[in-house]
């Protein structure tokens, strides 16, 4: 049997009918398909690829047969079956639904859980995390000393994961924008947590500066009237 390979892979949805991301014959050496995919939210990274059916007995069926470990990262979409006959071949999608690894299989859909024991073609997926475009966190200008808490910089943004800031070099990272009331510099740290499907940004650090506020004082005191002697210290004036 024939086995040809030629690896090309494209993170695109559709493709030429020459222009495969690999090409793979079933057959009883057991060859693979290798398809690498960079994981995209919307729309999802997919790879087209060929299969040929190597035997002229039985027709050949493309996904995770019963039994096999499904992890949810690929599936195979288009057309999925191929009729029995040597040459028969089918155009399959591949389509990367997370970051990491699967295994698909183009086995002789007549043998049912024996699949393993005849002709077939592994079709191995490697889906690899998406690296998110990042916009850092700002400063925030011209704070004063108000009395209450008030955040210290303009939220960053990324296109995956999550955006996380801690104030000052200890505690963990989370959410929520950090916040302080005295007058004083601070340093708040950021980074972006990337989860499953996206690579984590080490981020930076932003300095912050809130002002004290200017004293507000009466020029003009005016001395109370009416006061009368109570053994107590009172105020003189206003």
């Amino acid at each position: 049997l024939l086995l040809t390979v030629s690896i090309g892979v494209k993170n695109v949805n559709t493709v030429s009918a020459d222009n495969y991301a690999c090409e793979v014959t079933t057959g009883d050496s057991h060859p693979t398909c290798n398809v690498t995919l960079t994981y995209s939210a919307s729309p999802l990274a997919t790879a087209t690829i060929k299969v040929i059916n190597g035997s002229k007995d039985n027709g050949v069926t493309i996904g995770i047969p019963s039994g096999s470990t499904n992890n949810g990262v690929a599936s195979a979409s288009g057309t999925t079956s191929i009729e029995k006959g040597n040459g028969n071949y089918a155009e399959v999608i591949i389509t990367a639904n997370k970051a990491g690894t699967e295994t698909l299989y183009a086995y002789e859909s007549t043998h049912g859980n024996s699949w393993n024991e005849h002709y077939y073609a592994v079709i191995s997926v490697t889906v690899n995390k998406a690296t998110p475009t990042v916009t850092s966190p700002t400063a925030k200008t011209n704070l004063t000393y108000t009395g209450s808490a008030q955040e210290l910089v303009t939220a960053g943004t990324t296109t995956g994961g999550t955006m996380k800031y801690r104030l000052g070099t200890s505690g963990d990272y989370s959410e929520t924008i950090p916040s302080a009331t005295d007058a004083g510099t601070y340093t708040v740290y950021w980074k972006v947590d990337g989860g499953d499907n996206y690579n984590d940004n080490e981020g930076g650090n932003v300095s912050v500066t809130i002002a004290k506020a200017a004293a507000t004082i009466n020029p003009n005191p005016t001395g109370k009237t009416g006061l009368i002697y109570s053994a107590a210290e009172q105020e003189l004036i206003t």
